[in-house]
């Protein structure tokens, strides 16, 4: 009879101990209440996304801000920034979620987010603010991102106290512009350096200086009209070859304000060593675009001795705009 009663205690332990194991799997939901986690983060790239966790470093932090359904600040630390650190997120301070949380993510991170009662929240962004200037290779030139649900690409994700588990899709708030830039045939004798190209606009429609970013749809708001941003690097010139199979020049700018029908780029390029105060200038002619946010327009320009010329222009990488994906010859 006593064998029995143990064999009978043994028996309800290892079930016991099988009912716990079950109930902590890792698919399973977290407990009712406590900190916010981030399971993964991605960045919107081409026509899929690519996930950024061990093998992709571009995004490392992000800035995540919580409120309630109302709008209102989320407890006593709304404003979180969350790091990936071997394989996994983790924040300092990361908010506790008691009740449905409303969260918005930004990159780079940011040191506090403009709060509005109607849930468009901002950050404070700067582009192309000395003069419109940048080098050839974007060089300090932060890309602006703002976090959406993977699932509705739709911004903010929404936690709550029992799925507290959350991931984020980050998407550009910017447009790249890059250019092959080649020489011809008739200058292979002659070495062509390029030191400084003008984006320029007839219109008006390009944007740079301060400003704030929603993030909420990752509209910029706040900078200013201009009709010229310049690349330029005399220091660093970019020497000029006839083939050129990748971009040798990219920069970051914001969406144009409308579509611009008098786009051109004029370019100043030093022959066979002269100063670059010497420089000859080559300027193309006038096509028409509208840069958005999230595109990547590759333009390939032609240099000889006597002039430039546009002569293809495509979309690229981030994502594919069918409307411009035209190739054209001048």
């Amino acid at each position: 009879m006593k064998n029995r009663k143990a064999h009978k205690g043994t028996m309800g332990a290892v079930l016991l101990l099988a009912a716990l194991f079950t109930s902590c799997g890792a698919d399973d939901p977290l407990p009712a209440g406590g900190p916010l986690r981030l399971t993964g983060v991605e960045v919107e790239t081409g026509e899929g996304s690519a996930a950024t966790r061990a093998a992709v470093t571009t995004v490392e932090a992000i800035s995540v801000y919580a409120t309630t359904e109302a709008h209102v600040a989320y407890g006593s630390n709304p404003f979180s920034e969350y790091r990936l650190q071997n394989n996994s997120w983790s924040a300092d301070a990361a908010p506790v979620i008691i009740a449905n949380a409303l969260l918005y993510a930004c990159h780079p991170p940011v040191v506090g987010v403009t709060h509005q009662a109607d849930g468009n929240h901002t950050v404070p962004v700067s582009v192309m603010t000395t003069a419109g200037a940048t080098d050839f290779l974007a060089t300090d030139q932060p890309d602006y991102l703002y976090g959406v649900s993977p699932a509705s690409g739709l911004a903010p994700v929404t936690a709550t106290s029992g799925a507290r588990a959350v991931s984020f899709r980050m998407k550009h708030a910017l447009a790249k512009v890059s250019f092959r830039i080649v020489k011809s045939a008739s200058a292979n004798k002659d070495k062509l350096e390029l030191v400084q190209i003008e984006i320029q606009s007839g219109t008006s429609r390009l944007q740079s200086g301060t400003g704030t970013m929603n993030l909420k749809t990752g509209v910029l708001n706040g900078l200013s009209s201009t009709s010229l941003l310049t690349l330029a690097d005399a220091a660093r010139p970019v020497v000029l070859k006839e083939q050129q199979a990748t971009p040798n020049v990219s920069c970051l700018t914001a969406p144009m304000t409308g579509k611009e029908t008098v786009l051109s780029f004029r370019l100043k390029v030093r022959i066979n060593g002269e100063s670059a105060e010497n420089a000859h200038a080559f300027e193309t002619k006038s096509v028409s675009a509208e840069w958005k946010a999230g595109y990547h327009y590759v333009y390939q320009i032609t240099v000889d001795k006597m002039g430039g010329s546009l002569s293809s222009v495509k979309i690229d990488d981030w994502k594919s705009d069918a409307n411009q994906n035209t190739s054209i010859g001048i």
